[in-house]
């Protein structure tokens, strides 16, 4: 009798099943609804990683825009100076100097705030390294180098460090000035 109040009386294939049995199908549904849970929250994960992703780039080249709008487009005057300070740093007087350097500054710190993202996973190197390139045509040109060499411990450790390694990295390769015809600068006569 001790037998047989262990054991379910349901039929099942023509055996009775015993209540460690059921206990067994239990647990494997139970493991079933775990995987498809994991599987789901995976799902969900890389959905809200890949829309983080999204809206960081999205946020990031809105930034870009409102420098190219605010330091160029509303301000032509700073493109003849950005132009002159790319070629010859040392020709610019004080004032434009300090203007040439706030508009330097605001990419570097574009860019390191893209580098940053790129350390935290939320954007891909693809995207951040178009623009170290970028930024590196630019340190690499005449005035470049000058405001560079003046300006760069100003900037995170790690930040300047990957900077000047991306700037060896790229030494035989264009400036901003030899890649684009017309960021060059040439005095009238």
């Amino acid at each position: 009798t001790g037998h047989t109040q262990h054991q379910c009386h349901a039929r099942f294939s023509g055996e009775s099943m015993s209540i460690q049995d059921l206990g067994s199908i239990g647990e494997l549904l139970a493991a079933l609804t775990t995987i498809a849970t994991l599987f789901y929250l995976a799902l969900q994960i890389r959905h809200s990683t890949n829309a983080t992703r999204a809206a960081t780039m999205d946020t990031i080249l809105a930034d870009v825009r409102t420098f190219e709008r605010e330091v160029f487009i509303l301000n032509p005057q700073n493109v003849d100076l950005f132009r002159r300070g790319l070629s010859s740093f040392e020709s610019l007087d004080a004032n434009e100097k300090v203007v040439l350097n706030y508009i330097f500054a605001q990419l570097v710190h574009l860019i390191s705030n893209m580098q940053q993202h790129f350390s935290s996973g939320n954007i891909s190197k693809e995207r951040l390294d178009p623009r170290m390139d970028f930024l590196s045509s630019i340190l690499r040109t005449p005035g470049g180098e000058i405001w560079w060499g003046e300006t760069a411990s100003m900037y995170d450790p790690e930040f300047y460090r990957i900077i000047n390694e991306h700037i060896l990295k790229t030494l035989g390769e264009q400036t901003v000035l030899e890649r684009i015809s017309f960021m060059r600068y040439e005095a009238s006569a």
